[in-house]
């Protein structure tokens, strides 16, 4: 890894790696899905998701150790983006129903049993 990503992160640096990865993915099949000149907040909540995603990373790969306030963001922004795009698309984002299960069993897989529950 290198010496930013200290095994005291990994759990979240693993994460925002991943984050990143699918905020452009997210973006990109939003692009051409979305009628933009219809919901044009999809824009702002899009964008933002791909803003805050790379913030994160660039946060937690500065960072040595691990940190609550991080994790919760994190959790804040992975389940606020769906439920954001699930109530303002409907059934176009039907298909993000599965994050909030991939977002809690990922939390309770790298950080414990107390943010499976938070999730």
């Amino acid at each position: 890894m290198g010496s930013s990503a200290s095994t005291g992160n990994y759990g979240e640096f693993a994460q925002a790696l991943l984050r990143v990865g699918i905020a452009v993915v997210l973006m990109s099949t939003y692009y051409f899905w979305v009628d933009w000149s219809e919901q044009t907040w999809m824009r702002y909540d899009c964008w933002g998701f791909l803003g805050l995603s790379f913030l994160l990373f660039i946060w937690i790969y500065r960072a040595k150790e691990s940190s609550d306030i991080v994790r919760y963001v994190t959790l804040a922004v992975d389940m606020g983006t769906p439920t954001i795009l699930l109530g303002g698309t409907g059934e176009r984002s039907a298909i993000l129903v599965f994050v909030y299960t991939w977002v809690a069993v990922g939390h309770g897989f790298r950080f414990g049993l107390r943010y499976l529950h938070v999730a």
